[in-house]
């Protein structure tokens, strides 16, 4: 007859796990360095500003130019009053003008983007990032969403600010166009330090190994 197993005792400690020689080490990642970190800082800020004026460059421009051809389709098929009134507006402003000076804010827009991005290549490889354009395209990607959201939200209390004061005060179209100079001013400083953390975040995040 065999002895039968002893259970197992519920205050045993269990044992310290003792570290596998054999497994693969895995990489430190130092932080960055003050000269990379603040070239990340600087190609956020300055690129992010140039792409928002020209993305608006070129976004404004073909706004117009679409309004302006939908409008002279309505008017030639309409008729009428519609088409005097295209009529005048073409005489103010000819449509061959306007074509050419739309096509010319998108030619410079779209130069001042890709300016932009060369301009953020170089000063993250100036400054010892090997990795560039995936910072580059990244951090672009993350600042664009972060700055629409963030100039949504601080948009709303200037916006009550200026119809409160317009209504109260005698000069509400001095203090409105103060106001849309200071949103201007603020939406700028907004923009390039959105940039800013946008590609200081992916530079932390791809920084290489030691």
């Amino acid at each position: 007859m065999t002895d039968a197993p002893n259970p197992p005792n519920p205050y045993a400690q269990n044992p310290v796990a003792t570290p596998n020689p054999n497994a693969p080490l895995r990489a430190s990642r130092p932080p960055l360095t003050s000269r990379a970190r603040a070239g990340a800082l600087i190609a956020g800020g300055v690129a992010m500003l140039m792409v928002s004026i020209g993305g608006a460059m070129v976004g404004i421009s073909l706004l117009l130019l679409a309004v302006r051809a939908i409008f002279a389709t309505i008017a030639s098929a309409v008729g009428g009053e519609v088409a005097e009134v295209f009529a005048q507006i073409d005489r103010f402003v000819p449509t061959g003008v306007l074509v050419v000076i739309g096509i010319a804010l998108v030619v410079l827009g779209a130069a001042l983007v890709i300016a932009a991005l060369l301009l953020s290549r170089g000063i993250l490889r100036g400054r010892g990032l090997e990795r560039a354009w995936p910072i580059t395209w990244a951090g672009l990607g993350i600042a664009i969403v972060a700055s629409w959201v963030v100039s949504g939200v601080l948009s709303v209390p200037v916006q009550l600010v200026g119809s409160t004061l317009g209504a109260g005060l005698a000069g509400g179209g001095d203090i409105g166009t103060g106001l849309g100079l200071i949103a201007f001013l603020g939406n700028a400083v907004v923009t390039a330090a959105v940039g800013a953390g946008a590609w200081w975040w992916m530079a932390h995040v791809m920084r290489p190994a030691a």
